[in-house]
């Protein structure tokens, strides 16, 4: 994963959860009362604290007020199976470019400044419940794959008796 990249002063303090959903995020002006169009990424990683993003297809206009760190960023966060997104509040504590060409991408690190209890919690057991589910899934196809097997062996000596 990309994350493995960054320095060990920048990581959260908050455990990492590898999950990956649509996010659309646009820059904040809260004095003037502004907002960059929404522009779209996918999660990378989640923790209680914030989240880490992809982001592709930034023109270098779009990327330099990313980069200053200075503008807060409004979150829209699309959970997967779910009609329901909610919004969130954050501030950029990072920001890589891993690739330039064919097209340029960016790995931002944003921590949250405001979101709603329920939605972070709500969030988190998405999260949870899909590692769980995926170890679930895992762990059946082994059993039906020993059962196959153990079929296959008893099939194999009843027809050599």
């Amino acid at each position: 994963m990309l994350h493995k990249n960054i320095p060990q002063e920048e990581r959260r303090k908050y455990r990492r959860l590898d999950s990956i959903f649509p996010v659309e995020f646009q820059m904040v002006n809260q004095e003037i009362g502004s907002a960059t169009p929404w522009y779209q990424a996918f999660s990378q990683d989640i923790s209680k604290g914030g989240l880490c993003l992809t982001v592709n297809n930034l023109s270098q206009n779009e990327f330099h007020p990313l980069k200053s760190k200075d503008a807060p960023l409004l979150l829209q966060v699309h959970l997967p199976f779910s009609d329901k997104s909610f919004l969130a509040y954050a501030e950029i504590a990072w920001i890589y470019k891993v690739k330039e060409l064919p097209l340029p991408q960016y790995i931002v690190g944003v921590h949250f400044t405001r979101i709603d209890e329920t939605q972070i919690k709500r969030l988190l057991s998405y999260v949870r419940f899909r590692k769980i589910l995926w170890h679930t899934l895992k762990a059946l196809i082994v059993c039906m794959v020993a059962s196959l097997g153990f079929v296959f062996v008893n099939n194999y000596r009843l027809q050599s008796r």
